[in-house]
């Protein structure tokens, strides 16, 4: 088994490890080690974050740690620092769900925020769509789709939690359970906690009575973004400004036409939207579905979306 150390910067030549450049700014070299956890490759950076694949030996399982590149400054107030808290706060609330990202713990390490996650490494819906479904997704990969997506909302919703960020970068495959998942949390808010903001998401998935000033949070706007995330599912193009005006191409599916109508009230609930899914579905096992039915298809394109690693990189273990 091989790995690194990442809190030991002379190990700067073991696999797995950072380069240089990313290890001079990176907070892990600055924060005390955690003895529970062991360090892999690097999976991503952002602005604002680093993930890291990692080792939990105390759930026995592969996880990921995404850590906050911005410190925590004692008693400073920061937006940054409070949509983390929130993610955090929101993940536990939410608990396990087949369709939801998984938040194991977070903490405080140093002066930066940690959070654990479930690893979902076979890329995001978006990466799906565009590598295997330019054109748009032929039916049966579609109501499948809307399932995994239905049921990730329908707990959300009925745990009182509004997402406000659904879109394709924001749903992830995990090619092990072979299933969709929903993730990102930051913008998410439980309606059964008073709040005095609320994040829109991406403008491109956008309900447009979020646009209005005094907007007030509702599982409407989820259904809005839903449906635009199924254009793009439908269509492989990314839902247009005008799109009421253009809606020709939504005759196969018109479950899309009703989540984007324009009066948040006409829009179809999240367990209506489940259990059109499931009808068009049918009843076939999810877990161990029959030998090449439309099920097993469906898990094999979850399972084989795996984003190849480069060569050069080698296996967290």
């Amino acid at each position: 088994m091989e790995c690194f150390d990442p809190w030991n910067q002379a190990n700067s030549g073991c696999p797995g490890t950072p380069p240089a450049a990313v290890q001079m700014k990176n907070p892990l070299y600055t924060m005390p080690p955690d003895p529970n956890l062991s360090f892999g490759r690097q999976l991503g950076r952002s602005q604002t974050s680093i993930v890291y694949l990692a080792q939990n030996h105390v759930l026995e399982q592969q996880t990921v740690v995404k850590i906050c590149l911005k410190p925590v400054n004692e008693g400073v107030q920061d937006e940054q620092i409070e949509i983390w808290e929130q993610e955090l706060k929101i993940g536990e609330h939410l608990g396990e769900h087949r369709n939801l990202v998984r938040y194991f713990r977070g903490w405080k390490s140093g002066a930066h925020l940690c959070l654990e996650m479930e690893p979902c490494l076979g890329g995001t819906l978006e990466e799906l769509i565009k590598a295997c479904h330019p054109p748009g997704m032929e039916e049966a990969v579609f109501w499948r789709v809307v399932r995994d997506l239905g049921m990730g909302l329908q707990h959300m919703h009925s745990r009182g939690t509004v997402h406000f960020d659904v879109k394709p970068e924001n749903i992830f495959i995990d090619n092990n359970s072979c299933t969709l998942k929903i993730g990102d949390f930051g913008n998410a808010v439980n309606l059964a906690e008073p709040t005095e903001r609320f994040q829109e998401g991406d403008g491109r998935y956008l309900a447009p009575e979020l646009l209005h000033t005094g907007a007030t949070a509702t599982f409407a706007a989820d259904m809005f973004s839903l449906g635009a995330v199924l254009y793009m599912c439908a269509t492989g193009t990314i839902l247009p400004r005008n799109h009421l005006d253009h809606c020709e191409e939504l005759a196969r599916f018109p479950i899309i036409s009703k989540l984007l109508a324009r009066d948040p009230s006409a829009r179809p609930r999240v367990e209506e939207v489940v259990c059109l899914a499931q009808d068009n579905v049918g009843a076939g096992a999810v877990m161990k579905p029959e030998p090449n039915s439309a099920e097993s298809s469906y898990q094999e394109l979850l399972r084989s979306a795996a984003k190849p690693q480069p060569s050069s990189r080698r296996s967290l273990f």
